[in-house]
C-alpha cells in the first residue's frame, strides 16, 4: 500500500474527531492566537496545503482568493460544510502536495 494510501485511510478514520484533538494540542503548544495571526497575513490568490477540516477559514482577510487543498475527502467534506457558513467564494480540492494539480506559478 503506498504512503498516501495509508494518510488518506488515517484521516477517514479520524476527521470527525479531528477538530477537537488537533484543539487540545494547538491550546497547549501554540496557544489560542496562531491562527489568525497566521491567515491574516495572505493575501491575493492563496493556497493552503493540508487544510483538513477547514479550521483557518474563516480567519483569511476579505479578498484572497483561497483555495485549500487536501488529501482526504472526508476532511474536505467536513472543510465544505465550514465554507457554506461564510459569505465568500472558496474553493476546496481533493489533490496531493507532492503533485499539485496547478500549473507552475499560479501562487
Amino acid at each position: 500500500m503506498r504512503a498516501n494510501d495509508l494518510r488518506r485511510r488515517a484521516y477517514a478514520k479520524h476527521a470527525t474527531k479531528y477538530d477537537r484533538q488537533i484543539g487540545f494540542f494547538e491550546r497547549n503548544l501554540f496557544g489560542s492566537d496562531h491562527r489568525p495571526w497566521a491567515c491574516t497575513r495572505a493575501t491575493g490568490e492563496t493556497l493552503e496545503v493540508a487544510v483538513g477540516t477547514g479550521l483557518n477559514l474563516p480567519h483569511y482577510p476579505e479578498g484572497v482568493q483561497l483555495i485549500g487543498l487536501d488529501l482526504s475527502q472526508e476532511m474536505l467534506a467536513i472543510a465544505r460544510e465550514r465554507a457554506k457558513t461564510l459569505d465568500r467564494p472558496i474553493e476546496l480540492k481533493e489533490g496531493d502536495a507532492q503533485e499539485l494539480p496547478f500549473p507552475d506559478a499560479t501562487f
